[in-house]
């Protein structure tokens, strides 16, 4: 009939806005967290937020997997050692006119600008009327990790168990 129809595409549209934020990256450059070793007690690691994820958030989900890794390494707290936040802006920059509508768009990086282009032919960020800038977020942290005997004073040192503490609701809550 015709309603079952209408709801095939309203279940996908679902399970979509429901996949969950805070979680690890399917491949390099996914959204999600990634983490590299460097050495036994040092990381690196990356959070990249999807349009719809805020500065803050992405800040926020980069100090949690830094927190819970530190915990399953067997350490107690962390220190940034190095601290990056960046954004990739993709702004539209024009229309075009064709059987299939597609936008062209301005992406400035740290490295410089480019353009690309963006088919909208069935997608839901196009409304018809106007495009909006679109800003994804990465947050890339270096950290050393500690037991509790050797901890260092600072501004930049975690209590892994507190973090995972007061972050952890947040993911649960986003989810």
């Amino acid at each position: 009939t015709f309603a079952s129809l209408l709801l095939i595409p309203m279940l996908v549209l679902s399970a979509c806005s429901s996949a969950p934020t805070y979680r690890p990256a399917e491949s390099a450059g996914d959204y999600g967290y990634e983490e590299t070793k460097l050495e036994d007690n040092r990381y690196r690691i990356s959070f990249h937020g999807s349009s719809i994820t805020a500065r803050n958030k992405v800040q926020d989900y980069a100090l949690l997997r830094a927190a819970e890794l530190t915990l399953l390494k067997g350490y107690d707290w962390f220190l940034t050692v190095d601290n990056d936040t960046s954004k990739k802006l993709q702004e539209p920059i024009g229309r075009h006119i064709s059987p299939q509508p597609d936008i062209s768009y301005r992406v400035c990086e740290k490295n410089g600008c480019y353009y690309t282009r963006r088919s909208y032919a069935g997608s839901l960020r196009h409304n018809g009327y106007r495009e909006l800038p679109n800003e994804e977020f990465t947050t890339t942290l270096e950290i050393l990790m500690g037991k509790a005997e050797e901890r260092q004073p600072g501004n930049n040192v975690y209590s892994a168990a507190q973090i995972v503490e007061n972050l952890k609701p947040e993911t649960q809550a986003a989810d």
